[in-house]
């Protein structure tokens, strides 16, 4: 058993939409996967409503930010249902996130190229440096643009030798397909987003060493 994190300590960065897909795509690949809504404004568990009127691939679970919240997540990791937990946290610094971010076996924090995120970004690797944990950035929600996608990596390869090589630039279709509740790959399989969100998750599972169905991410 596996959690994952989206995490940062900014509001807005994408964490949701991504742990929709990433949900999506392990799903898709045979995992057997749950979401924990760890954020009090319960933006997974809304968007997951949405898919009220279509078959509800994997369960969503509310939970709060607490050591009951760490210590539930530890005793889901060790009850053997699920083989993944894509768990969706709220934009804090705080010692109940940081306890449960203990628990995570990868944290994924998306940045985009304001400076505003970078600095936040560095904020946020010296409080699970603190912690000694890893956390890996996600490029997202970036410019199409080499110069300025360039010029973030730079910046972020200041605090951090750890960037995922997967950038995500194509969110008018996760736009679309969110007011669904579906994952860009369920509305859009063909689209550059949705081809995006696959490198991404395939990233992931060998990062983390899933063992998944090769035909799940083709």
């Amino acid at each position: 058993m596996s959690a994952i994190a989206l995490c940062s300590m900014k509001g807005g960065t994408g964490k949701t939409t991504l742990a929709l897909n990433l949900a999506e795509r392990a799903h898709a690949s045979g995992l057997r996967v749950a979401v924990i809504d760890f954020d009090p404004q319960e933006g997974a568990i809304g968007l997951l409503d949405l898919r009220a009127d279509q078959e509800s691939a994997w369960p969503v679970f509310a939970s709060r930010v607490n050591v009951a919240g760490a210590k539930s997540l530890a005793s889901m990791k060790s009850g053997g249902e699920y083989d993944l937990l894509v768990c969706d946290l709220p934009g804090s610094d705080s010692m109940a996130l940081g306890r449960l971010l203990m628990e995570m076996d990868l944290i994924l924090s998306p940045v985009g190229v304001s400076a505003v995120e970078i600095m936040v970004a560095a904020n946020f690797t010296s409080m699970v440096e603190r912690l000694n944990l890893p956390v890996v950035f996600v490029p997202n929600n970036v410019s199409a643009g080499r110069a300025r996608n360039e010029e973030m990596l730079q910046e972020l390869a200041k605090f951090s030798d750890d960037v995922c090589p997967v950038a995500i630039q194509h969110r008018v279709a996760h736009l679309d397909a969110t007011r669904l509740g579906l994952g860009v790959n369920e509305a859009f399989p063909k689209s550059i987003a949705a081809k995006e969100i696959d490198s991404l998750w395939v990233w992931v599972a060998g990062r983390m060493d899933l063992d998944v169905r090769k035909e799940g991410n083709e």
